[in-house]
C-alpha cells in the first residue's frame, strides 16, 4: 500500500538537472562508476523522443524513470515501441509502490501516443510480472577471461571501423533491428567509459572498454566475417563478455570456434500495449539500444 500520497508527473528533457542527480546517484556513483547519465545517454535525454516520469513528495523528488520512444523494423513492418529504464526509488522510500505509480503512469501516455509495446530490462523479474510485464529475452552472454598476457606476444591492434561505415551497415540490414540516428551511436552504456567499433566485411561489432575489458554490445556478423571479428576483439581486450542473440549465426560461430563460456540472460520484459500484440518472443535488441 502507499504510505503517502505521491504526485507524478511527466517532464521533457529539458527540465532534467535534478533527475539527473537522481539517477546517477543510483545508477554510477554510488557503485563507483564514472561519467554522467547526461553524458552517457546524452542521445536518450537530448531528445524530443524522451519524456521523464517524476515522482514527488511534496517538492522533494523520490523516484523516476526514462521512456525513450523508438522505431522497431522488422521485414516489412514498423512498430512503435516504448523503451522503459533508469526505473528508481530513493531508498528510504523503496516498498512504497512509488515504482508501480511511475510506470502505471508511463504506460498510459506510451498508450495514448500510439505505442504499440513497451520493453525493459530489469534483474529482478518478479516485480514487473506482477504488474504485467512479460519475461521473454533471447540473450546470451559469453564470457572470456584470460589471466595474465606476456606483452612481447601482443599482436597488433586491428583496424576501427568508423560511425559513418557502421551506420551503413545497419541500415541495410535484413534482420530485426532498432532505426537509428548517428547520435545514438554515442550511446555509452554501463559500465564503459568509451566505444570502440570493428568492421570486418559486412560486418561490424560495437564494444564498450572499461581498461582491457571489452563488453560486446552489438555483433551483427556473418560467418565469413567472424574469424576477423574475433581477432580483433582478442586483440584489444583482455577480457570479453559477449552479448549475442540466441542461436543467431554469430552465436553458433562462436558457440562452435571460440572459448566462450555462455549462460542465457534474463533479463527483457515486454508488455503489449494494443489489441493487436506485437511479435516481441522472437526479437532481440541489443545492449546498444537501451537505456
Amino acid at each position: 500500500m502507499v504510505a503517502a500520497r505521491l504526485h507524478v508527473s511527466l517532464l521533457e528533457p529539458a527540465a532534467l538537472p535534478a533527475v539527473i542527480a537522481l539517477f546517477d546517484h543510483e545508477f554510477i556513483f554510488s557503485r563507483g562508476r564514472t561519467i554522467s547519465l547526461a553524458q552517457r545517454f546524452s542521445d536518450t535525454f537530448s531528445s524530443g523522443d524522451c519524456f521523464i516520469a517524476a515522482g514527488k513528495l511534496e517538492d522533494h523528488l523520490v523516484s523516476a524513470l526514462a521512456v525513450r520512444a523508438f522505431t522497431w523494423v522488422d521485414s516489412d513492418r514498423e512498430w512503435r515501441g516504448a523503451m522503459f529504464g533508469l526505473v528508481c526509488t530513493k531508498p528510504q522510500y523503496r516498498g512504497r509502490g512509488y515504482a508501480a505509480e511511475l510506470l502505471a503512469t508511463a504506460e498510459a501516455r506510451c498508450r495514448a501516443l500510439g505505442h504499440d509495446f513497451a520493453v525493459l530490462w530489469a534483474a529482478n523479474q518478479a516485480i514487473y510480472e506482477g504488474l504485467g510485464w512479460i519475461a521473454a529475452d533471447r540473450g546470451m552472454l559469453g564470457t572470456r577471461r584470460i589471466a595474465s598476457r606476456n606483452a612481447a606476444l601482443e599482436r597488433p591492434v586491428m583496424r576501427e571501423a568508423t560511425v559513418p561505415e557502421i551506420h551503413d551497415l545497419h541500415h541495410t540490414r535484413v534482420d530485426p533491428r532498432v532505426r537509428r540516428q548517428f547520435p545514438n551511436y554515442w550511446h555509452l552504456p554501463l559500465s564503459a567509459e568509451r566505444l570502440r567499433y570493428f568492421r570486418e566485411g559486412n560486418s561490424f561489432a560495437i564494444s564498450g572498454q572499461l581498461g582491457r575489458t571489452g563488453n560486446v554490445y552489438e555483433l551483427a556478423a556473418c560467418g565469413v566475417d567472424m574469424p576477423g571479428l574475433w581477432d580483433a576483439l582478442c586483440s584489444n581486450f583482455d577480457e570479453l563478455y559477449v552479448n549475442v542473440e540466441c542461436d543467431s549465426e554469430s552465436h553458433r560461430w562462436l558457440r562452435a570456434h571460440t572459448p566462450l563460456e555462455w549462460q542465457a540472460q534474463a533479463l527483457a520484459m515486454w508488455k503489449p500495449l494494443r489489441p493487436d500484440p506485437a511479435p516481441f518472443r522472437r526479437w532481440y535488441i541489443p545492449f546498444m539500444d537501451r537505456i
